[in-house]
Order: C-alpha cells, then sequence, then structure tokens
C-alpha cells in the first residue's frame, strides 16, 4: 500500500510571507531516547473560555509536568482545545489529569478527555513511508546538536508568533540538521499553511479490541485517507486573474492508542476553499469501512480555529548526558544521581584505617544502581569518586573522627553558613582506586567496570550506558550516563547467582519481586521493541 503523498510546504513556499518551520524528531527519539509518551487532550470550557487564564494554567502544567514539548490548537464547537503533548514516563495519564485540572482550577473547566498514543502516520513523511531511524542512529546525535535544534525552533517560534524584532531576521538551520532530514532523524514542519483545520475522533469500539483487529482498523483508516487524498492529485483551480494553480494536497496525520477520547485520532487539513467537499469524501469514506456497523464505531468531526498553531514548542530535553559533572557532585543523591567514593575500595577501611582492603559491595552498588537506572522512566547518571559527606557522617560510629581523616586525606573542609555549617559533597577522585589500589590504570579500571556491568546485569545494557572520565578539582572521576533501556532489566548483586528486578527509588535502589514489581512494570510500562533495530 503506497503511503500519503502530501507537501506540507507546497503554498508555504509559494507565499514567504507565511514562512517558518519547526524541525520535528521522529517519535523515536521522544519515546525510546527521552522516555516519553505522546498524548492528546481535549478540553472545554464552561459557560465561558477564559483564554488568557487557561494558556498560563497550561503554562504552569507544563513546569510542573516536566513537558517541554507540546502544541496547542484552538477549536470551535463542543471543545475548546486540543492539546497534543510529550509526557514523561515518571507520570501516568490519571497523574497527568490530576495535574492538568489543577492547573486550570478556576477557569471554568467543563469536560476533559485525552488519548494516549502512538503516531501511525505523520503528514509531514511527505509522500512516502519514511524509514524510521535506528536507535543507533539517534543515539549518535550528541548533545550541542540538540541544543542547535532546540534554538533553532525556539528562534522559528518566536519570529513566527511576534513578527522578526524580537529575534533575528532568518535564523540559519543548523548545519547538521540536513543529514538528520535526510535519514528521516528530523522532519520539516510549516508554522502555517493556508487552509481550514479539522481532526475526527470515534465512539469507543463496544468491546476493547484485540491487537490484530486494532491494526487491521489501523491499515482500512489508512487506506481510505489514502484514497480521499488521491482524489485531490492534481487538481486545479482558476484563480480571478485568470491564473490556473494546482490545489494543494491534503495534509493527514493519524495516530492510535487508548483513552476517554477515542482509540483513534485522525488530524487534518483541509484545501483552502474545498474544506466541506474534502470532509465529506473523509467521513463517507470512512463509513464505507463499517466501523459503525461492526464495532459502533460513530466518527465525529471538529474544526480547529483559523490560526494553524495558537502555541507550540518543539523541545528535546538533553538528559544525563546534557548534566554538566561539575554542577552534578555538589547535588543531592536522587532518582537520577547515584554517587559512589570507590568502584572495589573499602573507603571507610582507607579513612579509619588507612588500608586499601578490596570490598566486592561497593562494586554490587554500582551494579545494582546501573540496573535501576535502566529501569527508571529518566534513567539517571551515577558518578563515581564522589563521596556524599553530610550521609556519611550520620552513619559513621565516630563523626568527628571520620571528618577529621578526610580534612588530612582529601584536604576536605566544612563550609560555614548563616544557618550552621554544611558538608558539601567531596571529590575523592577514583585514584582511590588505582595504584596502590586494585587496578594498575584507568584503562583496567574501565575495563573492569565495563566488564562487570556487561556480565551481572542482562540483558546486555551496553547499548544503553556511557562511561567517560573526567577530571574536577585535580582528580578523575567516573560517570556512568544511562538510558532507560526498551524493556526490563535484572541484576545479580553480590555471591548471588540469582537475577533480581532492581529499581530507583528516591537514592536509594531496591529489588522489588512479586506484586511490587508487577505493580512498577503496569505503572511505567515500556515496549522492547526490535523493529527499528533492525539494519544496525
Amino acid at each position: 500500500m503506497e503511503y500519503l503523498g502530501i507537501d506540507p510546504f507546497e503554498d508555504w513556499e509559494q507565499d514567504p510571507i507565511l514562512g517558518g518551520e519547526v524541525l520535528l524528531w521522529d517519535d523515536a527519539a521522544h519515546e525510546r531516547l527521552d522516555s516519553k509518551q505522546l498524548y492528546f487532550w481535549r478540553l472545554a470550557f464552561s459557560p465561558r473560555y477564559p483564554r488568557k487564564d487557561v494558556f498560563e494554567g497550561l503554562a504552569l502544567f507544563y513546569e510542573e509536568a516536566s513537558i517541554t514539548s507540546y502544541v496547542v490548537y484552538e477549536t470551535l464547537g463542543d471543545f475548546d482545545l486540543l492539546l497534543r503533548v510529550w509526557a514523561p514516563r515518571t507520570h501516568n495519564a490519571e497523574e497527568l489529569e490530576l495535574r492538568l485540572r489543577q492547573s486550570l482550577e478556576g477557569c471554568s473547566l467543563w469536560n476533559l478527555t485525552y488519548l494516549t498514543c502512538k503516531t501511525e502516520f505523520h503528514f509531514s513523511q511527505n509522500g512516502s513511508k519514511v524509514s524510521r531511524p535506528s536507535t543507533t542512529m539517534l543515539e549518535a546525535v550528541g548533545v550541542p546538536v540538540i541544543e542547535a535544534v532546540n534554538d533553532y525552533n525556539q528562534k522559528q517560534w518566536y519570529r513566527h508568533k511576534y513578527g522578526t524584532s524580537n529575534v533575528e531576521m532568518e535564523p540559519p538551520r543548523p548545519p547538521e540538521a540536513e543529514e538528520l532530514l535526510e535519514n528521516g532523524a528530523l522532519r520539516r514542519v510549516a508554522l502555517d499553511t493556508r487552509g481550514i483545520r479539522m481532526f475526527m475522533t470515534f465512539d469507543h469500539p463496544r468491546q476493547p479490541f484485540r491487537p490484530e483487529t486494532k491494526r487491521w482498523v489501523i491499515e482500512q483508516i489508512l487506506e481510505k485517507c489514502n484514497q480521499v487524498r488521491a482524489l485531490w492529485d492534481g487538481r486545479t483551480e482558476t484563480l480571478g486573474s485568470g491564473k490556473e494553480v494546482n490545489i494543494p494536497l491534503p495534509n493527514i496525520s493519524i495516530y492510535a492508542g487508548a483513552g476517554s477520547m477515542s482509540d483513534f485520532l485522525i488530524m487534518a487539513r483541509a484545501p483552502h476553499k474545498h474544506f466541506h467537499n474534502f470532509v465529506r469524501q473523509m467521513i463517507f469514506g470512512i463509513r464505507e469501512i463499517g466501523l459503525g456497523a461492526m464495532y459502533e464505531m460513530r466518527p465525529y468531526t471538529h474544526v480547529i480555529a483559523d490560526r494553524m498553531f495558537s502555541e507550540l514548542r518543539e523541545h528535546r530535553d538533553l538528559g544525563p548526558e546534557g548534566d554538566d559533572i561539575a554542577d552534578l557532585i555538589h547535588e543531592e543523591e536522587d532518582e537520577s544521581l547515584e554517587l559512589k567514593a570507590t568502584l572495589a575500595t573499602n573507603f571507610r577501611g582507607l579513612i579509619m584505617a588507612n588500608r586499601r582492603d578490596a570490598d566486592s559491595t561497593m562494586l554490587d552498588k554500582v551494579v545494582t544502581a546501573v540496573c535501576g537506572m535502566l529501569n527508571s522512566p529518566r534513567g539517571g547518571t551515577l558518578i563515581i569518586g564522589v563521596l556524599e559527606v553530610r550521609r556519611e557522617l550520620e552513619k559513621a560510629r565516630e563523626p568527628e573522627r571520620y571528618l577529621r581523616a578526610l580534612e588530612e586525606t582529601f584536604d576536605y573542609s566544612p563550609s560555614k553558613e548563616e544557618d550552621g555549617v554544611a558538608y558539601p559533597n567531596a571529590v575523592v577522585g577514583i585514584e582511590v582506586d588505582l595504584d596502590p589500589g586494585p587496578f594498575a590504570d584507568v584503562d583496567q579500571y574501565l575495563r573492569h567496570l565495563r566488564d562487570s556491568l556487561r556480565s551481572r546485569i542482562n540483558p546486555n545494557p551496553w547499548l544503553w550506558l556511557r562511561t567517560e572520565i573526567k577530571e574536577i578539582e585535580g582528580k578523575r572521576v567516573c560517570a556512568v550516563r544511562v538510558r532507560p533501556g526498551d524493556g526490563w532489566f535484572y541484576a545479580k548483586a553480590g555471591d548471588s547467582h540469582r537475577e533480581e528486578f532492581f529499581v530507583r527509588e528516591g537514592a536509594s535502589t531496591p529489588a522489588l519481586s512479586g506484586p511490587a514489581g508487577d505493580h512498577y512494570k503496569r505503572f511505567y510500562p515500556r515496549e522492547a521493541s526490535s523493529s527499528d533495530e533492525q539494519g544496525e
């Protein structure tokens, strides 16, 4: 089956006054690398629509839910807004709905429904089924490139929304983006085009679909949309001046998922002045599938207000790799940050008795922390060579003696503040583990770390890990950057040959089993996928 042949820039390029574009990342970048889930929310306000208050409330919602990529469409009819967001998987739909209601308190919110979904087809695919980039290809995109695309998108949107006086006239597209556009990692979307926008939802089927039935419905919808699009291919119209021009092809995007709104969502832009004809063809085409008779799925058409986007931000979080290690070492541990003084040396023995005894529990804690971050919705960073002094003093039998030894050995000193004495983290460096410690040099140290993570975590986690050595305050620290995996990971701790399921809970990494582990996996679902790994 051929896919929709659509050029979203056809009339934009003919009218440079409209101008502007944003670069959309392929969904896999948001889903796999950033651990985000795509949602649509449909909102109605009654008896009034306090627009200013609503958009201020939405801004609060984005901030509290850590949402950095979103689109807001204002709609006509029973609903006032259609909201498209990439939300962190740390929040489920119920949590997001509660946050959204709280953020819009006092705005006369009357009705709120959602769809959590995947993109089946996006109009920016430009006429062919573009092969999706592999995870390896996306993973190779460095932080500087992501920052450059983020900056470009922001400047383009501000230029479009506020005019050219607030930002430079024509911000240049990042040179690195050209290759990403060619391989499908990025797609161009015009910020304004002619035509009337609409979206179509459906009643829920009378019984939930089996996966194979749902896939059949998606293919049928795709085929009908393709047929409708083909009716407009090559059509022309005559302008008042007598000039004959091509009628732009419709833009159509299709989403499928689950939620209180619908199981399927179609978004489209009808050719200018041909909206009613296009919508009639769409409705009749969808009805021909027989979804109403077979599943009681009646379609509903909603019109989007004249402006293509009321608010838009396409932004990727930099994630653990965007964090500066020099800043992280001064933070307290949390779900995405773990600090370890050593990889193999008993640090307390070193401090209190000047002994460099090997301690296998040090490595155990590193392995379980990495496993927990792999299973975390956000991933994280583990830094070896940094001591969280405050917590160590709380656990020490003789805290004053421990502190004196730390001062003498590592030239550590507490800091005085208005409300007392503070104990910042201490950079002790991986040198503690080097000669005369367990490892002869840095290469042996890194080989042992990597081999241990590969052999004790199942499945092999190395695709989701990156290690780096960085010098801070005259010492070297080792950072392990952890990206959340596609599936679930299990690790062996201590002398046990049994693999356990570790997760991050605050600054700790407990093992969950039985109902507790099942509940965690349901709460933070993820799919192990091989479809986009093919060809790597």
